[in-house]
């Protein structure tokens, strides 16, 4: 998990569900939104939308792996 403060950000949240290409995206993220969370795929579970409370949810996969998704579970 990587936290991102931005004291100058929108007021939002965002939780990123990830693989390894995220890594590309996260400057646009950390630079519009006041609070990011970054999980890795493999280490998410449901629970963690209740405790860090995102007003956003990005699932982000490489094309290969968009299978995955159908297994996606968000409470």
């Amino acid at each position: 998990m990587v936290r991102y403060t931005n004291i100058s950000g929108n007021g939002k949240t965002l939780l990123v569900v990830r693989d390894s290409f995220a890594v590309f995206m996260m400057p646009y993220f950390n630079s519009h939104f006041s609070e990011c969370y970054y999980v890795h795929m493999s280490a998410y579970n449901p629970g963690m939308i209740e405790e860090y409370d995102p007003d956003y949810v990005v699932y982000e996969t490489v094309e290969r792996y968009i299978e995955n998704s159908a297994n996606f579970y968000v409470k």
